[in-house]
């Protein structure tokens, strides 16, 4: 309905799993970080976990959509089955031929399966969400999966994604076999108010919004009603979306946002008194005897339940409702006073204050038992409280360091941190970046002092895909071929969105004559079409006639030079190339 009125292409708040919408914050970054790290490494078992709304099967799925064709993956969001009918399960998703009769038919499947995916080179991983709802019976079924193993290397990459409480499930007694297998966990947790703000804003961007709808104090009120948890804030933003096209608003201030968190917190509730009702002053208390406690009884479910209908009634119908309540009130006030005079409570006399002389004589007599009083303390100043001072924030600092392009700094800052014991979890992510970094200004003058911190980088955070990267370079530098090749597939596994490294990679792989890798390489750079795809084709061209793709190379040198009419280098190979062919 507000599409057109906010000039939006598409619902920006709706719930679901939906990734072109996915805007990861630190945590969720770190977190998508560990689960390729945990595939990467063919690490077993990986546990994700939650609060009910803080993006886990987003995340997920946004991992999914990165991966290729070399890793197979079984996705199961009903953890409730019996034992038998979750393993078929498992089964037919990795294929449907699967014989299911049995038990033992579906162990010996399971066995052939990740046998022979390893020997091709195939990765096997076992995605189970809603991971908190599994039984123990369950548990224990997917530890034993995880048992195969071929040349001691696991065949089957387990991802745990559930709520919280699976934690205190896993750490129960009898999980300790399964958590002695679980390598990495990793914990989601709420925004910030300042991320809310950049998760709506990005949201309403990718919806086709070219300005922000909310104001700043409606994004503060939007975090302080959902506590950061993305599925609240859906709900509350696309409630707000609406009611600001029906009452014709061109932005979403705070007043909207109120006016829908009333609306939603509304819920249909049997009537009853609260568990709870503010105690009475004790003066009145004592007052009252057991027929006036009733009485105050009514009168506060009374107020309760006027308040309530006062709340859900419409506004033209408020007065007339207050109007006729009150001969209502005022008779049961009437009777309470009636009760009250009728039963008086006790008076007790106050404590008859000492004379004026009196006083003074006890305060100038000497003690009853004559013994000598100790000297009054002498009129001293407090003493003076040492003051402390916080320990600075050597995380920030480092971050804004960073931030600066000062490693060395950043580095200092971090060190700092980790002797005084203020290291946080972002602690490692920061001194990772800041190594690579470093890293990076020593390379050309001392590559193996670059080479030891890009090794520290990847020990600290070994999710760091740049710092594989820099390390491809380094050893390609060196000619250490293997070497960098391993380095830039690991770059792959945590980002398979990075141009460079598969043109890199394509390049070394031509080096070392294995052209038909190279031509998938490069093929692949010219799919995602870089600032330097004339680059790319020039190279794909080659292979592809080292290869025998006369034909193929020849287009792609064609249009390469349609991008750069200018690179002679180009239509200098392509004219020799086509003499070649007519000889």
């Amino acid at each position: 309905m507000y599409l057109s009125y906010y000039h939006l292409t598409d619902k920006p708040f709706q719930i679901s799993t939906d990734t072109r919408f996915l805007w990861l914050s630190e945590n969720h970054k770190e977190a998508l970080d560990n689960l390729k790290y945990g595939l990467l490494q063919n690490n077993g078992f990986v546990v994700l976990t939650g609060a009910v709304g803080t993006g886990k099967t987003t995340l997920v799925n946004a991992l999914l959509e990165t991966l290729n064709e070399s890793v197979l993956v079984a996705t199961i969001n009903h953890p409730t089955l019996e034992t038998l009918d979750f393993l078929r399960l498992i089964a037919k998703s990795y294929d449907p031929q699967a014989t299911t009769d049995n038990k033992a038919d579906l162990l010996l499947f399971f066995k052939a399966f990740l046998r022979e995916s390893y020997e091709r080179g195939r990765t096997v991983l076992l995605v189970v969400d809603e991971a908190h709802r599994l039984s123990d019976a369950l548990l224990e079924e997917v530890r034993l999966l995880s048992n195969m193993e071929q040349n001691g290397q696991r065949l089957l990459n387990i991802f745990f994604v559930g709520q919280s409480e699976l934690n205190t499930t896993l750490l129960s007694p009898h999980c300790t076999a399964l958590r002695q297998r679980i390598t990495l966990y990793y914990e989601l947790e709420p925004f910030t108010e300042i991320q809310t703000a950049h998760y709506v804003q990005h949201r309403l961007r990718i919806a086709g919004s070219e300005q922000p709808l909310f104001t700043p104090e409606a994004l503060k009120a939007v975090h302080r009603f959902s506590g950061g948890y993305p599925r609240a804030i859906n709900i509350l933003c696309d409630r707000a979306l609406l009611t600001g096209y029906v009452k014709e608003h061109s932005d979403i201030d705070e007043a909207v946002i109120a006016e829908c968190i009333a609306e939603i917190s509304i819920r249909p509730t049997k009537h009853r008194r609260p568990a709870y009702s503010p105690p009475i002053s004790d003066s009145i208390a004592t007052g009252l005897n057991a027929g006036t406690a009733r009485t105050m009884d009514m009168v506060r479910d009374a107020a309760h339940t006027t308040s309530h209908y006062i709340a859900t009634t419409p506004r033209r119908w408020v007065l007339p409702l207050v109007l006729a309540s009150i001969p209502v009130i005022a008779a049961v006030l009437l009777f309470f006073g009636i009760r009250s005079s009728s039963n008086p409570a006790p008076v007790v006399a106050p404590a008859p204050e000492p004379a004026i002389e009196e006083r003074a004589a006890a305060a100038t007599s000497p003690a009853v038992n004559n013994e000598p009083q100790p000297p009054a303390p002498p009129n001293r100043e407090p003493a003076l409280q040492p003051v402390k001072t916080p320990a600075p924030d050597y995380t920030a600092l480092a971050e804004t360091a960073i931030a600066e392009r000062k490693y060395q700094a950043a580095l200092e800052l971090i060190e700092s941190a980790q002797k005084n014991r203020t290291t946080t979890a972002r602690t490692a992510t920061l001194y990772s970046q800041a190594l690579v970094g470093r890293a990076q200004e020593v390379a050309t003058q001392s590559p193996d002092q670059a080479r030891g911190m890009l090794e520290r980088a990847i020990a600290a955070y070994p999710a760091n895909a740049l710092a594989y990267f820099e390390l491809g370079k380094l050893y390609s530098r060196g000619q250490d071929y293997p070497r960098a090749i391993d380095a830039y597939q690991n770059v792959l596994r945590l980002d398979p969105t990075l141009p460079e490294a598969y043109f890199n990679l394509g390049f070394l792989f031509a080096t070392t004559g294995q052209y038909e890798s190279a031509e998938r390489m490069f093929a692949r750079v010219v799919q995602m079409k870089p600032d330097y795809l004339d680059k790319a084709l020039f190279n794909l061209a080659i292979v592809q006639r080292k290869r025998g793709k006369n034909r193929e190379s020849v287009a792609n040198l064609e249009e390469a030079l349609a991008i750069r009419p200018d690179n002679q280098r180009v239509q200098a190979y392509l004219d020799q190339f086509k003499a070649t062919l007519n000889n």
